[in-house]
């Protein structure tokens, strides 16, 4: 049974969510936005992937691009537009809707689309961390020879507005939605990939979200930061590496990615 989850659920989604995303799924300030505008327009509803029948099909819901561009735009209907015409395509087979990843943003993808469409999000991301390529969220199916990958994206406005449909082996998908990505702005929202429940099971990261939830309560619930902290590292049984300033920081935008570089004390990290 699909269960509604709460305001304070998603503001601790997007915390938690943070966290595990590893400084990959979207911007916190971002997130608590969308809490605000996914709350307002109703409850969403979430189903353990243990309810669902094993043959019953769901599709991730994703937003491929630049987090930093500054000419990003996807609509309401831009992302239910995407949705619609994916089950539309696999004959209205659509029992749920699955995230790609764990972040700020991307553990609640697809809880907007949950109230305006009345579809429940199965509680199985494609990933339990953030990821940069579609590759990397693909569940596997790069080595399942046989599985044509489907993806429907939309983005954008005014002139920088595009939507469309591609279907082929995954790499070239995922280069076209990212291309796509591109001429949109910097950034679309795509529904792609239907997989059934028995394959989602064995490769994708089942209670996740749940996990971000209980993650972001466990933060919020410190008094200090340091509180903070301590919980989380209980939580995740982590390891406190090192606190400080980040310098020598920098950041470029190559191809629909975005690119950069810092420093944490002794601590040099790069990212994509």
């Amino acid at each position: 049974m699909a269960k509604g989850l709460s305001y304070e659920d998603g503001i601790a989604a997007v915390y938690g969510g943070a966290i595990l995303g590893g400084g990959g799924g979207g911007l916190l300030e971002e997130g608590l936005k969308l809490v605000e505008e996914i709350f307002a327009a109703g409850e969403p509803q979430i189903v353990d992937i243990t309810e669902l029948d094993q043959e019953d099909l769901v599709a991730c819901v994703a937003m491929v691009g630049a987090p930093s561009a500054a000419d990003q735009y996807i609509s309401n209907e831009q992302l239910c537009w995407s949705y619609r015409s994916m089950n539309n395509y696999i004959n209205r087979r659509l029992k749920g809707i699955i995230t790609n990843e764990n972040g700020a943003i991307t553990t609640i993808n697809g809880w907007l689309q949950s109230v305006l469409l009345n579809v429940p999000v199965v509680d199985a991301p494609c990933n339990g961390r953030a990821h940069p390529t579609g590759i990397m969220g693909s569940l596997n199916l790069h080595e399942q020879h046989e599985y044509q990958s489907v993806q429907f994206y939309a983005g954008g406005k005014g002139d920088f507005a595009v939507q469309g449909f591609v279907e082929g082996n995954l790499h070239s998908t995922a280069k076209t939605a990212r291309q796509a990505s591109i001429l949109a702005g910097g950034l679309v929202g795509v529904t792609r990939n239907p997989v059934t429940i028995d394959y989602l099971q064995k490769h994708g990261a089942p209670n996740a979200i749940t996990m971000a939830i209980e993650l972001g309560y466990c933060f919020l619930n410190g008094q200090t930061f340091e509180e903070k902290l301590a919980h989380v590292l209980q939580y995740l049984n982590g390891v406190h590496i090192v606190s400080g300033a980040v310098t020598n920081y920098s950041l470029t935008k190559e191809n629909g990615f975005d690119v950069g570089e810092l420093s944490v004390g002794d601590y040099h990290l790069t990212f994509w």
